[in-house]
């Protein structure tokens, strides 16, 4: 039998930590974490160094992401859950003295699910009034920032039936081919499908989320053309050390990764649209991975592939169905009562807020069990007027927050030393004015309550001409 390079589990800790080095060399705002992501990436790289550098990868990605949480990317939300997993079934491995860290068929059972709820969810949260029915769509939105990207104006591109037709397309895509990936006959179209969709998104600046969707993707190979790829990356000509295409590609990454560094900070080339760079990076992605997958696009024409042998997608242990349990209803916060951001709802224009929602098929807010998003304050007026502790509590005024939100503004306000700080809101329908609400024990608890950990909720916009699409 002929020797693998690369087996599933080494391809897939490659671009798993590839997806993290995307991430933060996006824009190099944390200077630390990216040097670190290309350290992690040139480790996974070689074999003598891959397992040991990837355990270390996923402890470390693993807490910074924990720092971020709940107030994380969806992409890293999504890392979040895989991470966990990994750890797991890694340490279950270390306790029965397995030595080996590499991922097994369960693990790469799982994350095929983990993919697979991930983009229903991205589907599923756009059937709603917002995305498919309004000027203010984001599937709409998403065409405009391209343009703007591309050209620093905004203006719309294309004739009017495509803004007509994108948002249903975009459902479409994203349910209808989640569902397509649970099948032999449909899931390998469905994942070109979504390689093309990710290919598009990429241009706009979203290649953090292609990376972690791609990684994932690895899962649904099926073992037996783990051969076929192991034959295609081969190099006819040997540069240094890098002897295949994975190692050129990645390498390449890296060079890319670092010269964002210079551009970002120097502004050689996009001076006049900083915005440029973005396409710039989505340009640079598509062209490396075209250049990885073109000898497999070609056989998969030449041999007129469009089914493959997909493997088993049955959970057959506790452990995985508790797995993909707990992802599901992370997903379905929103309909729950609880978060309403970073659970696989971006840019989808739902609203699950005051008891009521704009889902086409949850309108009435069925599942609702918990009272996070009915617990809204709507601020009248402060006093002092302004306080700019964070994006998350900029330009209160006027607007509605749940009372969690609340509560931990003012725990803001008061660890900041402010004596005084009145306010006028309207809770349950009832107007209050409070002198000193940020040292009332009705308002304010004495610590953050532990739902504050967990919980992050999209801003409520109720004017509709202040519709903008949320991540």
């Amino acid at each position: 039998m002929q020797k693998l390079i690369y087996t599933k589990s080494d391809l897939f800790l490659i671009f798993y930590t590839l997806a993290y080095f995307l991430n933060e060399t996006e824009k190099w705002d944390r200077p630390l974490f990216a040097l670190a992501s290309i350290g992690f990436l040139i480790g996974v790289l070689f074999s003598r160094t891959r397992n040991y550098t990837f355990t270390v990868f996923l402890f470390f990605s693993l807490i910074h992401i924990l720092s971020d949480f709940p107030k994380s990317s969806n992409h890293f939300n999504v890392m979040l859950f895989v991470n966990i997993l990994l750890i797991l079934s890694f340490s279950i491995r270390y306790k029965l003295r397995v030595k080996e860290y590499t991922l097994n068929s369960n693990d790469f059972l799982t994350l095929r699910w983990f993919l697979i709820l991930v983009y229903f969810f991205t589907g599923f949260h756009k059937l709603n009034d917002d995305f498919l029915f309004s000027d203010w769509s984001c599937a709409n939105w998403y065409h405009d920032k391209l343009i703007w990207f591309i050209t620093g104006d905004v203006f719309r591109p294309y004739p009017e039936f495509i803004y007509l037709l994108s948002p249903f397309m975009v459902v479409v895509l994203e349910l209808i081919e989640s569902i397509g990936l649970l099948f032999r006959r449909t899931q390998l179209i469905s994942l070109i499908s979504f390689l093309l969709f990710h290919a598009y998104l990429t241009l706009g600046g979203f290649v953090d989320f292609a990376g972690v969707s791609i990684a994932i993707m690895i899962s649904f190979i099926p073992d037996r053309y783990i051969y076929f790829v192991n034959d295609k990356i081969k190099l006819k000509r040997t540069y240094f050390y890098l002897n295949d295409k994975i190692k050129f590609i990645i390498t390449l990454f890296i060079f890319t990764g670092i010269l964002w560094f210079f551009e970002i900070n120097l502004r050689n080339f996009t001076s006049e649209n900083k915005n440029f760079l973005r396409f710039i990076q989505g340009i640079l992605f598509n062209i490396l991975f075209l250049y990885l997958l073109y000898p497999f696009i070609l056989n998969a024409i030449k041999k007129k592939i469009i089914v493959w042998d997909s493997e088993s997608l049955f959970l057959k242990s506790l452990r995985n169905q508790f797995a993909v349990l707990i992802l599901f209803l992370f997903g379905f916060q929103n309909y729950l009562g609880l978060a309403t951001a970073g659970t696989f709802s971006m840019f989808s224009n739902l609203e699950t807020e005051g008891g009521k929602s704009n889902h086409i098929l949850l309108r009435s807010n069925p599942f609702e069990i918990f009272p996070y998003q009915k617990e809204l304050v709507e601020i009248i007026q402060f006093n002092p007027p302004i306080y700019d502790f964070s994006s998350k509590f900029r330009k209160l005024q006027g607007k509605k927050i749940p009372k969690l939100v609340f509560n931990e503004f003012l725990i803001n306000i008061r660890d900041s030393g402010i004596e005084r700080f009145d306010a006028h809101v309207i809770y349950k329908e009832r107007s209050y004015k409070v002198k000193n609400i940020h040292l009332d024990p009705v308002w304010t608890t004495a610590s953050l309550p532990l739902a504050s950990y967990f919980l992050n909720f999209r801003p409520i916009i109720e004017n509709k001409n202040e519709k903008m699409c949320m991540w």
